[in-house]
C-alpha cells in the first residue's frame, strides 16, 4: 500500500567566539507519500468460553523521498532546496485480553 509521512523538523543554534550573530541551521517539516509494506501475524488463545488472550505482531517498511526541502544556514549564508530519503522500519506488538458477553 501507500503511507503519508512527515520528516522531522530541525532547528540547531549555537554561538561562535568572536561572532555577534548566533549560528542557525533550520530544516522545516516536510511530507511525502511513499509505498509501504505491512506484514502481520496474530495468535488467539481461548482460555474459557468467555475469555481469550491475543498476541499480534506487525512489521511496517516504508522509504519516502522528500523533494524541495528548504535548508537555511546563516553561517555560510545559504538558503537552498535539497532532496533526501528516509528509511522507516517499525515493529508493533499488541497484547490483549478479550471477553465474550452473551
Amino acid at each position: 500500500g501507500f503511507t503519508y509521512v512527515y520528516s522531522p523538523a530541525l532547528k540547531i543554534t549555537g554561538i561562535e567566539d568572536g561572532v555577534e550573530e548566533d549560528l542557525l541551521l533550520r530544516i522545516d517539516q516536510y511530507s511525502a507519500i511513499s509505498w509501504a509494506l505491512d506484514f502481520g501475524a496474530g495468535f488467539r488463545y481461548n482460555r474459557s468460553r468467555s475469555q481469550y488472550f491475543t498476541l499480534y505482531a506487525d512489521y511496517v517498511l516504508a522509504h519516502p523521498y522528500y523533494t524541495g526541502v528548504v535548508i537555511i544556514d546563516n553561517d555560510i549564508g545559504i538558503d537552498r532546496a535539497d532532496s533526501f530519503s528516509q528509511k522507516i522500519n517499525a515493529v508493533n506488538i499488541t497484547l490483549g485480553i478479550g471477553y465474550i458477553v452473551n
